[in-house]
């Protein structure tokens, strides 16, 4: 069983689903080590803003590139991967998701 984009949800709605779902959480984000050719961003989502824990965290590694997405938003592109990982990860079950597998490689 390959990849199918149709059963594929981006970030995007993911994460509108997650402000639905959780109108007071919270996603943080910060860079957990960078070079001169890599960077690695860590997610951690919150169902509240006061809880002290976060549900789930995602990493995300992104390296900087002449070409594609990051040749120009290599820190924006490892965010969003490193969001959509957490989001996925905070999904105690499909239900909890309501989205779509991501792709495996």
């Amino acid at each position: 069983m390959g990849f199918n984009p149709k059963d594929y949800d981006d970030v995007k709605t993911r994460l509108s689903r997650f402000w639905e779902d959780h109108p007071n959480g919270r996603v943080d984000t910060n860079i957990v080590s960078a070079t001169e050719q890599m960077f690695i961003i860590k997610a951690e989502i919150y169902l509240d803003v006061d809880d002290p824990n976060p549900k789930a965290t995602g990493l995300a590694e992104e390296h900087f590139m002449t070409k594609g997405v990051n040749a120009n938003h290599p820190v924006e592109n490892c965010e969003t991967s490193a969001i959509g990982t957490a989001l996925k990860a905070s999904a105690s079950s499909t239900a909890d998701m309501r989205s779509k597998s991501s792709p495996t490689m």
